[in-house]
């Protein structure tokens, strides 16, 4: 079996990182799963699970509980729920988001 490493590596890193992760989703579901550690995401449908879990703990410094994916739409969907150390984890894509969309509607 190939490390997460190599598998990575296999994709093609001319993109950016965002280009895998498109953005959060945010619903009246998805506000509830925060609650829970869980955050939903639009990404890259070629991405593997072992792919996402890589590019969370590399680049954000995250562990990670579990992944769940699905396609919608020839969208992948999703789902990462992180450990629970106490404190709630942030993640920078996810608040910068947040802060870009809420500017937009004032």
């Amino acid at each position: 079996m190939n490390s997460p490493k190599k598998i990575i590596e296999a994709v093609n890193w001319n993109k950016k990182l965002f280009d895998f992760l498109k953005k959060p989703i945010i619903t009246e579901k998805t506000t509830k799963l925060i609650e829970k550690k869980q955050y939903t995401f639009n990404g890259d449908t070629q991405l593997t699970k072992k792919q996402i879990k890589f590019i969370f703990s590399k680049y954000y410094n995250l562990s990670i509980k579990s992944i769940k994916t699905f396609v919608i739409q020839r969208k992948k969907r999703i789902i990462l729920q992180f450990t629970k150390d106490g404190q709630p984890q942030e993640i920078p894509l996810f608040n910068t988001y947040i802060k870009n969309d809420s500017n937009k509607k004032n």
